[in-house]
């Protein structure tokens, strides 16, 4: 009796296999041979021209003044001073007691300074162990060692 089972299970798990593998092969050959019956439609292609430049016009009256806009042309505008780094050297701080004095190299001579003194048009800020800040017309530039 258990032959007879085990010859029915083993019949019908052949018959299962061999749909599946029918199932695959299928797919495969309708993947490489099948024949697709789609319809493709052409679209023609149209290209816009974009310009890569606008203009605006600011020719309009600003309705929270009372006055019109006034144009502004390059000469009108005044050009920005460049600041130059400063000339001088930072040496070194001595420190007595609450009072520090900072030691600055300019054009060969050793000036010694407190804090916010003008050197040159330069505002000494903060002096560290290895660096001394200065500030000019608000840019800040950081003198090394």
């Amino acid at each position: 009796m258990d032959f007879k089972k085990n010859r029915l299970l083993t019949v019908l798990l052949l018959v299962i296999t061999l749909i599946i593998w029918s199932i695959i092969v299928y797919k495969i050959y309708d993947t490489i041979y099948g024949v697709e019956d789609i319809a493709i439609e052409k679209r023609s292609r149209t290209t816009a021209k974009v310009s890569d430049t606008i203009e605006i016009t600011f020719n309009h009256r600003d309705p929270f003044l009372k006055q019109t806009n006034v144009i502004l042309t390059n000469d009108d505008i005044p050009a920005k001073e460049e600041i130059k780094a400063p000339s001088f050297f930072y040496k070194g701080k001595i420190r007595k007691g609450k009072s520090e004095l900072i030691i600055i190299e300019n054009n060969g001579t050793l000036l010694y300074l407190k804090r916010d003194t003008i050197i040159d048009g330069f505002s000494i800020i903060k002096a560290f162990d290895d660096s001394l800040s200065v500030t000019k017309n608000g840019k800040v530039f950081i003198l090394k060692f």
